[in-house]
């Protein structure tokens, strides 16, 4: 981490989304001031710090949308059906695949069947 940012992920983490939105709005002001700066051409010195400041709030918005989608799956954890966007990417198979119970289920002439006839078992003494 950089020490011209002063933005820790640690420090980040522990704020509310009140301070968050604050500490935001004012690296938004801090780019906008440090664009005017790059389009006029003076203090060139100040230019790397466009860089800096951009990290900062991806940082911020990732640390927001991270508690969002958290809340989000807890909100959804015991319903159901859960939206497309909250659940497993996995394959396109996978997804079509069917579940285990489901996979598992047998009907009544096969159950019958494995329950009269189950699979020998055979053991060789040495």
């Amino acid at each position: 981490m950089n020490k011209n940012s002063g933005l820790q992920i640690k420090q980040l983490i522990s704020l509310s989304e009140e301070e968050l939105t604050v500490k935001i709005d004012e690296l938004k002001k801090e780019l906008a001031s440090l664009r005017v700066i790059q389009s006029t051409g003076t203090a060139p010195n100040k230019l790397s710090r466009i860089n800096v400041v951009r990290k900062g709030i991806a940082r911020i918005l990732t640390i927001l949308s991270q508690r969002n989608i958290k809340s989000l799956r807890e909100k959804h954890a015991g319903s159901k059906f859960m939206p497309l966007d909250l659940r497993k990417k996995l394959t396109r198979a996978k997804r079509r695949a069917l579940t285990p119970q489901q996979a598992k289920k047998m009907t009544v002439k096969a159950s019958k069947k494995a329950l009269n006839f189950p699979k020998r078992k055979f053991a060789i003494i040495a």
